[in-house]
């Protein structure tokens, strides 16, 4: 069974104040869960959640962000808590659980972790992003910065290529989303790693993906669940 991260952002605990009699129902059982005091418990069987329907998002007036660790088998919902853009470097986004935990994505593209163990301290990808956003084939180095027990600086440099793989559709929560599927190839000599992402749009919004955040931490999951 899933367990959980930190979960139930409030962003879904904000539809028990509101919305469709489902969706108030789901965010209620939410928000009982975090009184129980089980979410984010390495010790305490976290509480389940409601399954997640789409009169429950259109509910929700906040982004939402689901993700999920592939080697601990979590899943958290997440909630922006701060942004800012760089000039040419796209937008940087903080997405963080009810607990300690942040995602921080640039453009969609993972480039720093916090409080999930084996973080990733930041990432330099700016030849991802820059294939994101115009859809083609770019190739360089990638770095990313991982950070030790001993809270020195590992980094990994990766020769990558990303390529555009063709139209997909892709369903998220009983919604199907028109996206152009993108495929990251990175290596170097100890190995090489695989990344996906589905951009939606013209503004280049990474709808879902599955990107590598390590040695240790492995592959995270995201599907942006609501703008």
């Amino acid at each position: 069974m899933t367990r959980l991260l930190a979960l139930a952002s409030l962003a879904l605990i904000t539809a028990c104040s509101g919305g469709t009699e489902t969706a108030t129902g789901q965010g209620q059982a939410i928000k009982e869960a975090i009184k129980a005091g089980n979410f984010g418990k390495r010790n305490k069987q976290p509480a389940p959640l409601p399954v997640l329907t789409r009169d429950l998002l259109n509910s929700i007036t906040i982004s939402s962000l689901e993700t999920t660790v592939e080697t601990t088998n979590t899943t958290a919902f997440m909630i922006p808590i701060a942004a800012r853009t760089n000039s040419g470097n796209g937008k940087i986004v903080v997405w963080k659980t009810v607990g300690t935990e942040n995602i921080i994505l640039r453009d969609g593209v993972l480039v720093g972790t916090k409080g999930l163990g084996n973080d990733l301290g930041s990432t330099d990808a700016r030849v991802t992003v820059r294939g994101l956003q115009t859809r083609s084939t770019k190739t360089g180095e990638k770095t990313l910065y991982i950070r030790r027990d001993d809270n020195t600086i590992e980094p990994i440099r990766l020769q990558c290529e990303i390529t555009n793989v063709g139209p997909e559709s892709v369903v998220i929560v009983e919604r199907s989303y028109a996206t152009t599927h993108m495929r990251e190839v990175c290596s170097n000599a100890t190995g090489r790693v695989v990344n996906d992402f589905w951009v939606e749009g013209r503004d280049g919004t990474v709808r879902k993906s599955r990107q590598w955040g390590g040695p240790r931490l492995g592959y995270l999951s995201f599907r942006l669940l609501k703008k």
